[in-house]
């Protein structure tokens, strides 16, 4: 299930362009491309899954999805 539904939100949510900033726009931005990518360690859950924890900070999580998204550009 969860699978299929990040294969829609692949289809509904853009990838970003750029790194995002430190912003709640640019954070409700990471929250949702976090969701559509598989995590490659467990296929089940989506990083957000894994980053969206308690003792994690906006900034922390906002980095990690920064991390992703410069690991996309270089294999581009």
């Amino acid at each position: 299930m969860g699978k299929l539904y990040r294969k829609i939100l692949r289809l509904l949510i853009p990838k970003p362009n750029k790194e995002l900033l430190w912003t709640v726009e640019d954070f409700n931005t990471a929250k949702s491309y976090a969701k559509r990518l598989d995590n490659p360690t467990n296929p089940k859950v989506s990083p957000w899954d894994y980053l969206n924890n308690p003792w994690n900070d906006s900034v922390h999580i906002l980095n990690e999805v920064n991390k992703i998204i410069r690991h996309e550009k270089k294999q581009s």
